[in-house]
């Protein structure tokens, strides 16, 4: 049908379309498709409406993201495309039309994945949803046009969250918003279900077939990728974290190593040969000799000078916190007696945590002990003063840390104390991290922005020894690069899956839909009269079986047809009484070919003969080891029988007995039967016969029909009864 003219016809009077030539199916179809464009255009009109307008509202109250008011000239976009699709329904191209609804919304969602972050599920599931949704019933003849587009939106949705190209607004940060996407998203799923859901009800066999396999493997492979991807998340999640926590570990193993140098150094500075005389001559004596004085003093200068090794400067000072002696000439005669390392110095060994020293322009470590006379009385404080050269060095070691990783110490401040990987000084680090590190002493792990802010992966420990946070990181999405991989793998064997699956189903749904189509075809034109029709039988299987059978039905029928048709003139009557039960057996035929569920089958085969034969009851037995069982009877007294499970014995009364010698046994005065068993439930029957049930030369059961009338049953009536 050309595209052009579709919705035009749909708009002409019948006789117009019928001067076009379209047919009354197609004239139909066609304002069905326009009926259904004009509810999905109004339902995404108002859609796209009312998101720009919280996209708007969001913008004023937040009017330094910019990716919000982008949003809503996006979404004005998909209005523009709406209008556009809108215009080429008017003038009769609803193919093109329902393209540009598509088109419409993949700028909606597409542009929201764009500039939203933490949206992906809501975008990615939402877009493809919707297009599938618009897809099915705007255009539901171009799958091939529609599918495929769904599939590279949701790669397009992958590859920006993947390298995301432009600054993005985290959605999280508007409850609003979030709600809003997550259910317009939860609309549109629901939207699909009823979709699905319509096919069932009111869609062919082929159709429902198409739709349950491929349903069912969207499940399975859906299930399976998502139980993957958390379960991969997780360990992916807790390998990082604990890559991270080793190297973690490790730096702080160094920086302890590194304190307890400094210890080891400072204590070496005050031993060896006359060390404690020189001490106790500048730190005691109140009024030395000034030679005495002078070569106390430089000894220990330059015994001090020539031990420095991991301490760029060490100093002696005495109970006032005068600095009498320091490796460095220019710091003699300070007085630190307010500091915290003179005061703790006094007590035992102290490590106080890196400051500015403004003196010396830079940030530093001073490790600080008391000083013993012989009698072990505090006499004075041993300080050195370390950089933070060797620090800076431990925590650029990036072994174990990738591209992306770095280790730093911040103080309580929030200041980086170390340098950082890009070399960028005066860094103060406010992150979920350095805030819980810092505001509760304690250790941790967790993802968050990292300072420069990027999404990281991060460890945190407190060093309370130096009273600083260590702080190891890893951009995210180096750190689950794996992960990610594996979702891509995950996402690629669920599109290769759901291929495989509608490429099997359209081949197994065509293998069953189109015999039984055939078949129904065939039961059609002969339920109408046309007995020359032949079934085609291309199988072995029950649908072959089932046209073999209608073959075998069409032929009886024929040949008793003929007979009737020769005795015409005289057997008007029994023309008449065949001719009723040739249309019953028509169309207890017609519902055996057209319902394929057995127990509606059989209820539904016994009503008609008990309806179509103006019967007392019908039953109908199913053989199920040495027994026969009930499966199907007509009024309330099969309806009792039923309940109570009624069964009976194979080679029991005239159902047993029909199906243990294979043939049909009539009792034209029921109560004369021999072996007749009289059930409670039917008091009125007078005449009975039981016909056996075969299925490919074995009987599988029995029918047993009842009158109310003696002799109710003749030889004809027996014949058409087991022909069906």
């Amino acid at each position: 049908m050309p595209e052009g003219k579709v919705a035009a016809s749909a708009q002409r009077p019948p006789r117009e379309a019928e001067q076009s030539g379209k047919t009354a199916t197609e004239i139909s179809d066609v304002q069905h498709r326009a009926t259904r464009f004009n509810q999905v255009v109004l339902t995404l009109s108002v859609g796209a409406v009312v998101a720009s307008s919280l996209y708007v509202l969001a913008y004023m109250l937040q009017p330094e993201v910019w990716q919000l008011l982008a949003e809503a000239g996006i979404t004005v976009l998909a209005l523009i495309s709406a209008a556009v699709a809108y215009g080429l329904a008017r003038r009769g191209k609803l193919d093109a039309a329902g393209y540009w609804i598509i088109f419409g919304v993949m700028i909606a969602y597409g542009g929201g994945e764009l500039l939203v972050a933490n949206a992906t599920l809501y975008f990615a599931v939402g877009g493809v949803l919707l297009i599938i949704l618009v897809g099915s019933m705007i255009l539901p003849r171009k799958r091939r046009v529609w599918l495929p587009l769904a599939g590279l939106f949701g790669v397009y949705a992958w590859l920006i969250n993947r390298f995301e190209p432009l600054p993005r607004y985290d959605i999280t940060q508007s409850i609003l918003l979030t709600l809003v996407t997550a259910g317009v998203t939860f609309l549109v799923a629901l939207a699909i279900l009823w979709q699905i859901a319509r096919a069932f009800r009111i869609g062919t066999i082929r159709t429902r077939l198409l739709v349950a396999f491929v349903t069912l493997t969207l499940l399975v492979a859906t299930t399976t990728g998502i139980v993957s991807a958390v379960m991969g998340y997780r360990s992916g999640h807790e390998q990082v974290i604990a890559q991270l926590e080793s190297v973690a570990a490790l730096k702080e193993a160094e920086i302890e190593t590194w304190v307890d140098m400094l210890q080891t150094e400072l204590g070496t500075m005050l031993t060896g040969e006359n060390a404690e005389q020189y001490t106790r001559i500048l730190l005691q004596e109140e009024s030395p000799d000034p030679a005495d004085h002078q070569e106390a003093h430089d000894k220990l200068q330059g015994r001090f000078r020539k031990s420095l090794n991991w301490l760029e400067e060490t100093f002696m000072m005495d109970l006032k916190g005068h600095v009498v002696l320091s490796s460095d000439a220019t710091q003699e005669g300070k007085i630190h007696a307010g500091e915290a390392y003179f005061q703790r110095g006094l007590e035992d060994f102290y490590v106080h945590p890196p400051s500015y020293s403004p003196s010396l322009g830079r940030m530093s470590v001073i490790v600080a002990q008391p000083v013993f006379d012989q009698r072990g009385t505090v006499i004075g404080v041993l300080a050195g003063r370390a950089g933070m050269d060797t620090l800076s060095k431990i925590m650029l070691e990036r072994a174990g840390l990738g591209q992306t990783g770095e280790t730093y110490l911040i103080g309580t401040n929030h200041a980086m104390l170390t340098e950082s990987r890009s070399g960028e000084e005066g860094i103060y680090v406010r992150t979920e991290g350095a805030n819980a590190a810092i505001g509760n002493h304690a250790h941790g792990a967790g993802v968050y922005d990292g300072y420069w802010g990027e999404p990281v992966v991060g460890v945190y420990h407190w060093l309370p020894e130096l009273e600083v946070a260590l702080l190891a990181e890893q951009g995210q999405a180096e750190a689950f690069s794996s992960l990610y991989m594996m979702l891509t793998v995950n996402a690629g064997v669920v599109l290769v899956a759901v291929m495989l699956a509608v490429g099997a189903s359209l081949f197994v749904t065509r293998s069953i839909a189109n015999p039984l189509a055939d078949l129904a075809e065939t039961a059609t034109q002969i339920a109408a009269g046309d007995l020359e029709r032949v079934a085609r039988v291309e199988r072995e299987d029950e649908i072959g079986a089932v046209a073999q059978a209608f073959n075998r039905m069409t032929a009886r029928l024929r040949d008793l047809v003929g007979s009737l048709e020769q005795r015409v003139a005289e057997r008007t009557r029994d023309l008449e009484r065949r001719s009723a039960y040739l249309e019953a057996s028509a169309q207890v035929g017609h519902a055996a070919a057209s319902i394929l569920e057995t127990d509606q089958l059989m209820r539904q085969v016994v009503d008609l003969i008990r309806e179509q034969f103006g019967l007392y009851y019908v039953g109908l037995f199913l053989v199920e080891g040495e027994w026969a069982v009930l499966r199907a009877g007509t009024g309330e007294a099969g309806r009792i029988m039923l309940a109570r499970g009624h069964r009976l014995r194979v080679g029991a009364g005239m159902i047993g007995w029909s199906i243990a010698n294979a043939q049909a046994r009539v009792a034209l005065e029921a109560g004369e039967d021999a072996v007749r068993r009289v059930a409670a439930e039917l008091p009125e029957t007078r005449s009975e016969a039981a016909l056996p049930l075969r299925s490919r030369g074995r009987v599988i059961g029995a029918l047993t029909v009842q009158h109310v009338q003696p002799g109710a049953f003749d030889r004809d009536t027996i014949v058409v009864l087991q022909t069906m």
